[in-house]
């Protein structure tokens, strides 16, 4: 028998798409956080 290595491509794609959804809802909190912070440091006048 012979021995599969590797992941098949819906096995990428579905990784894929997990984590652009986990992108999507991090990336506003991440930037917002990086405002706040930058504001309470007086950078942003």
């Amino acid at each position: 028998m012979k021995r599969q290595h590797g992941f098949t491509l819906i096995e990428l794609i579905t990784v894929i798409f997990i984590l652009s959804i986990l992108a999507i809802y991090a990336a506003p909190r991440l930037t917002s956080k990086v405002f706040d912070a930058r504001a309470a440091a007086g950078e942003l006048l």
